[in-house]
């Protein structure tokens, strides 16, 4: 994920202090009355680089449904708009402010419609939407950069059959990873037809016949980001954040502490647009949708779009789980207990200071237009 920033961004690291506990009020939006995200499912990447677009769907949905309407924005709308915006040959790189920012100006095309567009590839591939995302955004890319390639030596995107067979058959095997089922090798046919265009343009081409003329205008309130955040003072400003709003704070953050705690992906804030970052940052966006104290420091319940599951970042962290049948929640759930697959992984408690080490941006709804 690429994150784009602006301004101050605050202090050094080596003034880290977590937010004291008296501030830490307990807050779950997971299990709150009424909660919008019964009707938000945890969302699933599944491999494919559009956390900012994930993360700006999960933040409209979320005051969409608490407004009393629907959870109409898909991230693949949002992705496309972002990557037609910066005219960008794949859909892997984006923020969430500008994500935000061109599905508010440009319209939306609501999920049922992109369902749509995609069911009749979703069912020839035996998979799910976010499988065929993937597949034509790593074989669009793979695609555009050989034709670039092409171009600069003879001045021709012209590409051998040979060499568009071994493009497809390569980001195929490189969705396959990510992919538990499914028959995937019979979409190359499809794939091929569409191999000459950039994957915002072959995605658009697909959803177009539903969303053209079908957009919807957007109602929410404002909408903020903010990277200029002291570093000691990150995990107080999303608490305030998060009872202010009582809403989800999104967070852009150097992920790699999930699976290794106590990693530092933010080395240097001093230059304010270019905080310097580890190689193994692992920027990633996210949403924070809780809090508690537990003994003297505070945790923050994070919800991922990495799926339901247990993963290598819920392993080192008490989660919150869902009992797919009867629907109880059980609070300190672990893999070692409970990944016998009757239980959803709902969210992570993590510590707040460990993410207040790696964090980059934070955004967010106000409670008032």
């Amino acid at each position: 994920m690429k994150i784009v920033f602006f301004g101050a961004m605050g202090l050094l690291l080596s003034q880290i202090s977590v937010a004291s506990t008296p501030g830490c009020v307990p807050t779950n939006l997971i299990t709150a009355q009424n909660s919008p995200f019964n009707r938000i499912p945890v969302m699933d990447q599944n491999g494919v680089g559009l956390c900012h677009a994930y993360t700006a769907a999960q933040l409209m949905n979320y005051q969409l449904v608490k407004a009393g309407g629907e959870p109409s924005v898909h991230p693949l709308w949002g992705g496309i708009k972002l990557a037609e915006a910066n005219r960008t040959s794949s859909l892997q790189e984006g923020d969430v402010p500008s994500t935000v920012r061109h599905l508010l100006e440009r319209g939306n095309c609501p999920v049922e419609r992109i369902r749509v567009a995609l069911e009749r590839w979703v069912r020839l591939g035996n998979a799910r939407e976010i499988d065929i995302v993937g597949i034509i955004d790593r074989f669009a890319h793979q695609v555009y950069t050989r034709q670039t390639q092409e171009f600069r030596r003879n001045q021709s995107y012209d590409i051998p059959e040979q060499e568009i067979q071994r493009l497809l058959r390569r980001a195929v095997a490189e969705q396959e990873e990510f992919c538990d089922n499914g028959s995937l090798q019979e979409l190359i046919p499809e794939l091929q037809n569409l191999a000459v265009l950039r994957s915002p343009q072959m995605l658009s081409r697909l959803l177009l016949p539903e969303c053209r003329g079908n957009l919807e205008s957007l109602t929410l309130p404002r909408f903020q980001s903010d990277h200029r955040v002291p570093t000691q003072d990150w995990s107080k400003k999303i608490s305030e954040t998060l009872q202010r709003a009582g809403s989800p704070v999104g967070i852009s953050y150097c992920s790699k502490f999930l699976i290794r705690p106590g990693d530092v992906g933010v080395i240097d804030r001093r230059d304010p647009a270019r905080p310097q970052l580890t190689e193994e940052c692992g920027a990633h966006a996210s949403i924070v949708v809780g809090q508690k104290p537990v003994g003297n420091k505070c945790q923050f319940l994070i919800r991922n779009s990495h799926g339901n599951g247990f993963g290598p970042e819920t392993e080192n962290w008490k989660c919150l789980c869902r009992h797919r049948r009867s629907g109880a929640v059980v609070d300190d759930c672990q893999k070692s207990t409970h990944d016998d697959g009757q239980y959803s992984v709902e969210g992570c408690w993590v510590d707040a200071e460990q993410l207040g080490r790696n964090m980059l941006q934070i955004n967010w709804f106000e409670s008032t237009p």
